[in-house]
């Protein structure tokens, strides 16, 4: 009888209703432009991929071309980055951050652009300057695009805490 009890309160509690658990699981869409040329670098989280490259899932940007020709695109661990996908993990709910390449065209005009509406409920996104913040902060839950006139800002930043 003992035995019998003690295997149905096993059974019970295994059988409980378990927490089903969200990992970060999107990607967003970051075009940047000027005049006929643009760039659509990708970012974002998946529970199944890794913080390095995955095949099928990542997408590597070729080299730069030389100055004076514009180009844009995402530097993570060493590496030019059309689409870089993340980890996405409910452990790990810290800021990432990507950077953003920038060679500037002779016009000296870059505007970069992105849904606001889609990033909602996904955590916090920042664009910053390459240094500290102090001169380009922007939210991109509150805003959909910056415009840059100064060559002096090659590199941005996207700084993402991704939400449950």
């Amino acid at each position: 009888m003992k035995i019998y009890l003690i295997l149905s309160v096993i059974v019970l509690f295994s059988c409980e209703k378990r927490k089903n658990i969200d990992h970060p699981n999107f990607s967003s869409v970051l075009t940047v432009a000027t005049g006929k040329i643009s760039y659509d670098l990708r970012f974002g989280f998946s529970p199944i991929a890794s913080d390095g490259y995955d095949q099928g899932i990542d997408k590597y940007a070729p080299p730069p071309p030389p100055p004076p020709f514009f180009d844009a695109a995402l530097w993570w661990m060493g590496e030019r980055y059309y689409t870089q996908i993340v980890k996405g993990n409910t452990s790990d709910l810290i800021e990432h951050v990507w950077d953003i390449r920038l060679a500037f065209p002779p016009s000296n005009l870059i505007i970069l652009t992105w849904d606001s509406n889609s990033l909602k409920g996904l955590g916090t996104f920042l664009i910053q300057d390459g240094i500290d913040g102090s001169q380009i902060n922007v939210d991109m839950l509150k805003n959909n695009s910056i415009k840059l006139s100064k060559s002096k800002y090659k590199t941005l930043k996207i700084k993402v805490t991704p939400s449950r």
